[in-house]
């Protein structure tokens, strides 16, 4: 264990200094300093020729002494060599990841009529929440359809944005639970979630999980807006584990991670307020 920290803390030295190389390498002085250094290397190749020549590699001996300039010179002209490979290595790589960016910035450009929609589904879901008004007076039911409402439009925008109006888009709910017993008290009976993914040794009855609520999901098929996902009921009561506190999300040989993406990651990093805030939000549902 303590060799391979040794050997990541050296990988990862190196690569910042490497980094920082090519930063530097691309930074108008630097490319002024190689300049400098190649028009220096030749004006001593011009000046020196016959010590150039008559010294290594051009001359393989029998040596009568040191050539100053000769050093001079191939030290000139490696260290020019070194810093032009670097800025136009740098200046490609920069290159290529402008053209991805680009590339990325226009693969995911909405196609057009996007934010006219985007408008209209907005004002549709602000519309079933502020039937809601005053929040507290509103059943349990009213609520649930209000969330159900606003994820229909969120899974209708996203298979929009993606032009992909031939696919079935669904968006669903995971509601946070500390443990098990706390779900099984808040639905009432005994039964146990379907959990994915968890390990072999992890105590399912303690740990936090997030579970799915099949009545906070909808779905842009032939379904009615506000209506749960129909296909959901073969996913009923299914859960993905969140490490508990004390855990460093990592597994002991530190090569496999303990947290899934998603909402799993977003709960387990996240400070204590934002956790709270889930835990609120879930009573008020």
């Amino acid at each position: 264990m303590a060799n391979m920290a040794y050997k990541e803390v050296v990988a990862l030295s190196i690569k910042q200094v490497w980094d920082w190389w090519l930063s530097t390498a691309r930074h108008p002085v630097f490319a002024t300093f190689a300049n400098l250094l190649g028009v220096f290397a030749g004006l001593l190749g011009a000046l020196y020729t016959d010590d150039i020549r008559s010294a290594f590699p051009f001359y393989s001996g029998p040596y009568t002494g040191v050539s100053i300039h000769s050093i001079v010179f191939w030290t000139g002209f490696s260290v020019f060599a070194l810093t032009f490979l670097s800025r136009e290595y740098s200046a490609d790589k920069q290159r290529v990841a402008s053209q991805e960016q680009l590339e990325d910035t226009i693969r995911t450009m909405p196609p057009r009529d996007f934010v006219v929609e985007f408008a209209q589904y907005y004002a549709q879901s602000h519309k079933a929440v502020r039937a809601l008004n005053p929040p507290l007076a509103a059943t349990e039911d009213e609520i649930r359809a209000a969330i159900r409402m606003v994820l229909s439009c969120i899974a209708q925008l996203a298979r929009r944005f993606d032009a992909a109006q031939q696919f079935t888009y669904s968006a669903n709910i995971k509601l946070y639970w500390p443990s098990v017993g706390e779900w099984q008290r808040y639905a009432g009976n005994d039964a146990k979630p379907n959990v994915k993914f968890a390990e072999l040794e992890a105590a399912i009855d303690r740990i936090p999980l997030l579970i799915l609520d099949t009545s906070l999901s909808a779905t842009t098929s032939n379904s009615q807006p506000g209506d749960p996902d129909p296909a959901l009921v073969l996913a009923a009561d299914m859960a993905l584990p969140v490490p508990g506190e004390g855990r460093n999300g990592r597994s002991e040989d530190a090569r496999r991670w303990r947290v899934l993406p998603g909402g799993s990651a977003n709960i387990f990093y996240a400070d204590s307020k934002f956790l709270r805030e889930r835990r609120r939000t879930r009573k008020m549902v």
